[in-house]
């Protein structure tokens, strides 16, 4: 069987995976493929197969690819066991919520503008978001941190069952915050973002994670601290749903 665990090749076969999600090419069976920071997170999501580990550096920066440009998670056919894309360092246990101390150990994943940083397609399915922490670029403004592709759902009717939703699809032990927040820890009355989860679909779960500094007015950057930031309300969510058929399994965030 020919895998890429670096467990059992070292950190020879460690470059080699990072060159091939570089430039876009994929080891047949790959178990683990690590994204270096400035690595090429989509070639590593289009050569994963399911059951693969996408590692990306713990502490590293990454961003999205454009303005109004996500990183998407595509149907990649049949198949049960999750694509996981996780952190180099070790998720908290099962059941325990995430807090500010363990942003240390997860990439930075920042959105620049407009998207989402990572958006399920049509049909996607058996995918798992562990142990990362997403959160916006300043002056960047977005509605979403991680949602849906709605124009990849092509039906008059969203809430029609037959509806090729995003299906078994988890977050667990992430943080989301708009950039605002790290600017006035728990004091901006303006933010760039209004909703840290927008995921919906069938079977999705969103666990153990933490959501900061949403629900505010709409404003950005310097002075998001200040009463007069921003004169626009908005709605804030951590996780919004609209009429999927779900069931969506919303348990221990904060």
């Amino acid at each position: 069987m020919y895998t890429t665990t670096l467990s059992r090749y070292g950190v020879a076969r460690s470059i080699f995976v990072s060159l091939l999600v570089l430039f876009g090419f994929s080891a047949a069976e790959a178990a683990t493929i690590v994204v270096p920071a400035g690595g090429n997170i989509q070639a590593a999501i289009n050569a994963a197969q399911f059951g693969d580990t996408i590692i990306l550096q713990a502490g590293a920066t990454y961003e999205t690819p454009a303005d109004f440009q996500a990183y998407t998670l595509p149907n990649k056919g049949s198949g049960s066991s999750y694509i996981t894309i996780t952190s180099s360092a070790p998720a908290p246990p099962n059941g325990t919520r995430v807090t500010l101390a363990h942003r240390a150990s997860m990439p930075k994943l920042v959105v620049k503008k407009g998207s989402t940083f990572f958006e399920a397609l049509a049909g996607a399915h058996h995918y798992r978001l562990s142990n990362l922490w997403f959160t916006n670029k300043q002056g960047g403004t977005t509605t979403q941190l991680l949602g849906i592709n709605g124009e990849d759902i092509t039906h008059p009717d969203p809430r029609d069952p037959q509806v090729n939703w995003p299906n078994n699809i988890i977050v667990d032990h992430c943080f989301f915050n708009p950039v605002e927040w790290d600017m006035y820890p728990e004091a901006n009355l303006c933010s760039s973002v209004n909703v840290a989860v927008g995921l919906v679909g069938i079977n999705v779960t969103i666990r153990d994670s933490m959501m900061k500094g949403f629900g505010a007015l709409y404003g950005s950057g310097v002075g998001a601290d200040q009463p007069n930031c921003g004169t626009i309300a908005q709605d804030g969510e951590s996780v919004i749903m609209v009429a999927p058929p779900g069931p969506i399994l919303i348990d221990n965030n904060q």
